[in-house]
C-alpha cells in the first residue's frame, strides 16, 4: 500500500469518507443494495432519479454508497405500506 502525505488527494477523500459514514453510519455499495432489496442496479438507478428510493452518495470519484441506515429505513416504509395494504 503506498505512503499517504497529509496533503495527498486520497488522505483528504479517506477523511471525508470516514467523517461521512462517521454521520450515517456503514456505507452500502450498490451490489450490497442489490441483495438486500432484490432490485436490479437498474431499478435501483431509476427510482433514484425519480425520487422514490434513498439518494447515494459520492465516496470517491468512481464509487458511490448509501447510509445502511437510510435503506433499511426505505425498506421498513416498504413494508408498512404493503401491510397497511392489505384487506
Amino acid at each position: 500500500m503506498p505512503t499517504l502525505r497529509s496533503d495527498d488527494t486520497n488522505t483528504r477523500n479517506v477523511v471525508a469518507m470516514s467523517k461521512q459514514s462517521n454521520k450515517g453510519g456503514p456505507v452500502l455499495r450498490l451490489p450490497e443494495v442489490v441483495k438486500r432489496t432484490s432490485l436490479s442496479a437498474a431499478t435501483i438507478w431509476r427510482r433514484v432519479k425519480a425520487g422514490t428510493f434513498p439518494q447515494p452518495f459520492k465516496i470517491t470519484e468512481r464509487a458511490t454508497g448509501w447510509f445502511e441506515h437510510e435503506l433499511d429505513e426505505w425498506l421498513k416504509e416498504r413494508a408498512a405500506q404493503h401491510r397497511d395494504a392489505q384487506p
